[in-house]
């Protein structure tokens, strides 16, 4: 243990289970432990989780220590070996429940383990992850969680969510073999974190109800005109949203339910905050054809929403080979509009001074042209915008304006 760093990071894991033991006797009254770490890569075989008691006194021990991060990775995995079998997630949800630790916890990771616990001991777990003040990061990767392993497996994720963690900035679920699902009051509570910047969900059913609350969460605006989410990426990946939200980007005349879909890109219009949506390898997705019929008021939604979106930088569906061309080229368009800076020249309160009206004219003509736009659109997009500041500049100075060749 380094008494200086205050951390306790044990790698290399093995069934020898004496360094837990050893651990618990170098905590001498007034050290103080801020982070503890457990890599099991390269392991051969695991301690046997459960039934050491030396495992079971460094964690008792733990529980007098202001944790601030709590990181496991690749642990379990043995979990088919009867000598060491998963990581029983009672362990983890007596260090979240003991005051010291629940007041300074700031970063918890679970990567790559397979746990293990009952339906009651993942109830408890999740209560415990939503009663943590002063959480930054949640990240639950690519994890095989099993109830009773390998009998059954746990699938109330939003339970999981730290929905109650007012400095929550980003948060990281993907079960894994686990199909679990989020429920419309978590995806509302999330959305509604006045820190969260970061949200990636993995292998969730969302209701088609749930995904429409949550992108209109995203467009509520306080009484001050401020919006109550400054959420900047969203990646909602190998989920099933039936067919609502995956499909907006790639064909929206496909969406089943056009008011939910309509709903959605109101909200999108409206939201000043999303940086990146992402939604590929969604399972519904895959229902999209390369040429569908479009709906008319799908499609005005989606176009309205593409021309008025000034933060959207980047949005990822599938396969880009689904995309209609004329559809692609106009996402691509406008999200690189965005990416140059359009927001500034066409939100209402901004002064743009003559010269940098200009300099942007220049700075988008020498835009590399590709199968989607050139730089010759720009310059006629910012142009449209301001039509006489050519004529204004060269009267007020008698110059000629130069705009670089196409």
């Amino acid at each position: 243990m380094d008494e200086v760093n205050e951390r306790i990071s044990i790698g290399d894991v093995n069934e020898d289970t004496a360094i837990f033991g050893e651990l618990v006797n170098q905590m001498a009254p007034g050290i103080r432990v801020r982070h503890f770490l457990v890599d099991g890569f390269g392991s051969m075989r695991e301690p046997p989780w459960s039934d050491s008691n030396n495992i079971s006194l460094l964690f008792h021990a733990l529980q007098q220590q202001p944790l601030e991060t709590i990181s496991l990775e690749n642990i379990g995995i043995f979990a088919d070996d009867e000598r060491s079998g998963p990581f029983p997630i009672r362990l983890l949800t007596r260090l979240l429940c003991s005051e010291s630790c629940r007041l300074s916890l700031k970063n918890l990771k679970l990567i790559d383990c397979i746990l293990d616990g009952t339906n009651e001991d993942w109830e408890e777990f999740a209560l415990a992850n939503n009663n943590l003040p002063e959480l930054d990061q949640f990240v639950l990767d690519t994890c095989d969680c099993a109830l009773d392993y390998p009998l059954e497996q746990f699938d109330r994720f939003g339970a999981i969510l730290p929905c109650n963690s007012p400095k929550l900035t980003s948060a990281i679920v993907d079960p894994a073999k686990t199909r679990g699902y989020i429920d419309l009051g978590a995806a509302r509570r999330m959305c509604r974190l006045p820190q969260l910047r970061r949200l990636c969900l993995f292998e969730m059913a969302f209701p088609g109800e749930t995904t429409a609350t949550m992108f209109q969460t995203l467009a509520q605006q306080s009484p001050t005109g401020c919006f109550t989410s400054h959420l900047e990426t969203l990646k909602l990946g190998v989920c099933d949203m039936d067919a609502v939200a995956v499909q907006a980007f790639s064909s929206p005349g496909a969406v089943k339910d056009e008011g939910a879909f309509i709903a959605i890109m109101e909200a999108l219009k409206r939201n000043r905050t999303i940086r990146c949506l992402d939604f590929r390898w969604s399972e519904k997705a895959w229902l999209v054809q390369p040429t569908p019929k479009y709906g008319a008021s799908a499609l005005a939604a989606y176009h309205d929403m593409i021309r008025s979106n000034c933060t959207l930088l980047a949005m990822y569906v599938v396969d880009h080979s689904l995309y209609c061309g004329d559809l692609r080229s106009m996402k691509m368009f406008y999200a690189r509009l965005n990416q140059i800076g359009r927001q500034r020249f066409l939100e209402a309160g901004n002064f743009v001074s003559d010269e940098e009206w200009l300099d942007k004219l220049v700075a988008v003509g020498r835009e590399r042209e590709n199968d989607h736009y050139n730089a010759l659109s720009f310059v006629y997009y910012f142009l449209r915008l301001n039509p006489l500041i050519c004529v204004q500049h060269s009267a007020s100075s008698n110059t000629r304006v130069l705009l670089p060749p196409n």
